[in-house]
């Protein structure tokens, strides 16, 4: 069932005109039923709990994995398991399996141990808070690189980041506590125990980082001791090309493919800005925590997805349309509930003439926007 509403939107410029028809529909193609299910490139991934089942060809089962992991084009699914010590294996999503190897230098007792399966059979692991092992697709260790701080107050967890291709590897820490305040710092990995720092700061968080697939740019979202958030866009050789404070809680934000326009998102809120000026091109409010969002500049549309969010799961499914030169915006509906596995993998893209698709969760949706 659908149900279709108009919103606020909020210009410097006030102007209010009738908006037209936005419409919403999962595509007929979708295989997926139901949210215990996730579409791999060929058949499904179904979980149950802490029990994994995939394979078109030989069908597998996992159960309680020590770390589950799924290749970004969904074609490679590995997982670490402890029986008589760590193992890694690899499949590919037919259910065959690639390989088996043993993590004989990894501690199966660490409480910090990921993986992280790339898209052409490589794998990283994560171990001993900041210790990152990188695989070849044989299951040989390539190399390793260990992002600790060594400070004495102590660090979160280290995170990396790696483009869908595996050739960009960032590995950064979320939180490094300090004397009198907390801070964090980023860094590119570039071989075996080295890395270019490309971000610290003594007083900013990381909230969240990603890559973009289309030009290995990094995004990044920090917080500051008093709760304000900023962001931080950097060139695949970590060079910065913006930053911008403003003023919001920021969920997250992406840059358009010619790298003009900056969409940020916050709650129910959303932004454009023009990179090079900074000048801000429209903002709007949503009933909805937003997701995503993304802006067409050759549409001057500005589109936002969005619901109630809880355990990968969204409910009560919100897409939102505006027209940033008439002035006009428009939002459905949809009384349904998908997941995702990863929240930075949603995406709102060109489908067509005035259709557009919203991906990266189990069902996909079209959107169709008239105005």
């Amino acid at each position: 069932m659908k149900l279709t509403s108009t919103l606020v939107l909020i210009f410097c410029i006030f102007s209010s005109v009738s908006a037209q028809t936005v419409t919403a529909e999962f595509y007929s193609t979708n295989e997926a039923s139901n949210t215990s299910q996730f579409p791999l490139c060929e058949g499904l991934l179904n979980q149950s709990g802490v029990i994994y089942e995939f394979g078109t060809f030989n069908k597998v089962t996992i159960p309680n994995p020590v770390s589950f992991s799924v290749s970004d084009d969904l074609t490679m699914i590995g997982n670490l398991q402890n029986s008589n010590g760590l193992s890694a294996d690899i499949y590919d999503y037919k259910g065959e399996k690639l390989l088996n190897t043993k993590m004989e230098f990894i501690s199966s007792s660490d409480e910090t141990i990921k993986l992280m399966v790339l898209n052409n059979g490589e794998f990283i692991v994560r171990d001993n808070v900041a210790n990152f092992s990188f695989f070849d697709a044989s299951g040989d260790r390539a190399h390793t690189y260990s992002n600790s701080a060594n400070t004495s107050g102590g660090e979160q967890t280290s995170e990396i980041a790696v483009s869908e291709d595996g050739v960009l590897n960032v590995a950064y820490n979320p939180v490094i506590q300090y004397r009198n305040s907390k801070g964090s710092r980023i860094s590119i990995v570039t071989g075996d125990g080295q890395a270019d720092q490309i971000f610290t700061a003594q007083d900013r968080v990381i909230i969240n980082l990603t890559i973009s697939s289309a030009d290995y740019s990094i995004s990044v979202v920090t917080e500051n001791g008093a709760g304000s958030r900023k962001i931080h866009w950097f060139d695949r050789f970590g060079n910065l090309l913006f930053e911008l404070e403003p003023g919001l809680d920021i969920t997250g934000f992406n840059v358009n493919n010619n790298g003009r326009y900056v969409t940020i998102y916050s709650g129910s809120r959303v932004q454009v800005y023009q990179r090079e000026s900074g000048e801000r091109l429209g903002s709007a409010s949503s009933r909805s925590t937003i997701l995503q969002a993304a802006y067409f500049p050759e549409k001057n549309l500005l589109m936002t997805f969005g619901g109630v969010e809880r355990d990968q799961q969204v409910s009560d499914l919100e897409i939102t349309a505006i027209d940033l030169q008439q002035r006009q915006i428009e939002s459905t509906q949809l009384e349904d509930t998908v997941m995702f596995r990863n929240r930075s993998h949603i995406t709102i893209e060109t489908d067509g003439a005035n259709s557009y698709r919203i991906g990266g969760i189990n069902r996909p949706i079209r959107v169709s926007a008239q105005f």
